[in-house]
């Protein structure tokens, strides 16, 4: 309604294996089918951990909510701590 396109880009383990990962990869998507299954995203990728966000988001204007200060550092964008998400997508849309 608002226009907004909503991403995930989530990290796989720190020092998994590539079979561990894969695992971490899959709970993931199945953590977010069963906690929040009603929103429709417009992109999902789980990538490696030594992997820049920034280099697989699909929207060059993207806000980028993380915990850890490294991401939010190399993100060519707007960058929150993930603990100011719901005041910031608040001020967003307007609520």
């Amino acid at each position: 309604e608002a226009g907004l396109l909503v991403g995930i880009i989530s990290c796989t383990s720190k020092n998994g294996t590539d079979e561990f990962n894969q695992r971490v990869a899959n709970a993931k998507l199945k953590w977010l089918k069963k906690h929040i299954g009603s929103v429709e995203f417009d992109e999902i990728h789980i990538i490696s951990y030594y992997m820049d966000k920034y280099a697989v988001a699909d929207c060059s204007h993207a806000i980028l909510f993380d915990d850890e200060q490294r991401h939010r550092d190399a993100w060519t964008g707007i960058a929150y701590d993930e603990k100011h998400i719901f005041d910031v997508l608040n001020s967003i849309i307007g609520e």
